[in-house]
């Protein structure tokens, strides 16, 4: 016979319910695109490294 599972409540008296409703827009929420990163992490890069490529940038322009 199957073992019942222990369910573990953080706070006394609580007990969590379905809200398939507020279910359906968290997982909206997370299709869009707000939630998503703006930049790829390919393109990031370090702090320094954006810093020196802003610089040749400037440089760059100068020059033309």
């Amino acid at each position: 016979m199957a073992k019942k599972q222990h369910q573990r409540f953080t706070v006394a008296g609580f007990l969590p319910t379905q809200n398939p409703e507020q279910a359906h827009w968290m997982r909206e929420l997370g299709k869009s695109n707000a939630a998503q990163p703006h930049v790829p992490s390919s393109q990031k890069g370090s702090r320094a490294a954006r810093e020196r490529q802003s610089i040749r940038d400037h440089q760059n322009d100068r020059e033309v």
